[in-house]
């Protein structure tokens, strides 16, 4: 098992990325990841645990400014989900903002995931909020680096 990062350039990561996102974050609700969903996440960086030449566990993350990032389009493959793994790649990217000197990172959470990530030090921000474009509601949280 090792962690990877890569680009959306990087073709098969990046197609295996959009599979298990799709499986596990979208048809869930009755959606599908289009080309639509990914033409803004161009530049992001991605991070992934993969096993054998099959992702486990994914994320993405994009700069909202030189010292804050945002994670986003989190997911664990089903049969890998609540053994850790997911921790394990939270952990990973904070170290790396940490060492780019990022000041906090940002995330909308679903009410399922709301608390793996108070598990891992994220701090719900207001209200839960409506997402339209997905259907759900999100809390707005952010773990503070120091």
């Amino acid at each position: 098992m090792e962690i990877v990062q890569f680009k959306a350039t990087d073709k098969q990561l990046y197609q295996q990325n959009n599979q298990l996102r799709d499986k596990v974050l979208r048809r869930p609700i009755g959606k599908n990841l289009n080309k639509e969903n990914l033409t803004i996440e161009q530049t992001n960086d991605f991070f992934a645990i993969v096993e054998a030449n099959n992702m486990l566990a994914t994320l993405s993350i994009y700069f909202e400014s030189k010292t804050v990032a945002h994670l986003t389009a989190f997911a664990v493959e089903p049969d890998y989900q609540n053994q850790g793994l997911g921790s394990m790649l939270v952990q990973y990217v904070v170290m790396i903002l940490k060492e780019q000197k990022m000041s906090q990172i940002k995330v909308s959470a679903r009410s399922t995931a709301l608390n793996f990530y108070k598990k891992n030090g994220f701090h719900v921000i207001g209200e839960k909020q409506y997402n339209e474009k997905l259907g759900i509601y999100d809390y707005s949280m952010v773990l503070i680096l120091s």
